[in-house]
């Protein structure tokens, strides 16, 4: 769970180019935080979500051929 920022992290084998799409639970695209290329290793951005509602949320990381969702909970101010 988060309340207004919230960490992704990934690794990459290789320099990609790594999309980072944010989705409410009916597939509805709310935030486009990241497109850019990361070179090979561990990465970590902070997504500042204090303009979404409280609930579930999906993000969906694309880097070349890979994809990978994240279940993501965001909670009230704590």
């Amino acid at each position: 769970p988060f309340d207004n920022a919230t960490r992704i992290r990934f690794t990459l084998a290789h320099k990609s180019h790594v999309q980072i799409n944010i989705y409410d639970v009916y597939g509805k695209l709310v935030a486009e935080p990241v497109s850019n290329v990361f070179d090979g290793g561990i990465h970590s951005v902070v997504y500042e979500a204090g303009h979404l509602k409280e609930g579930v949320y999906i993000a969906k990381l694309v880097a070349g051929s890979h994809q990978e969702s994240l279940r993501m909970v965001k909670v009230g101010d704590r």
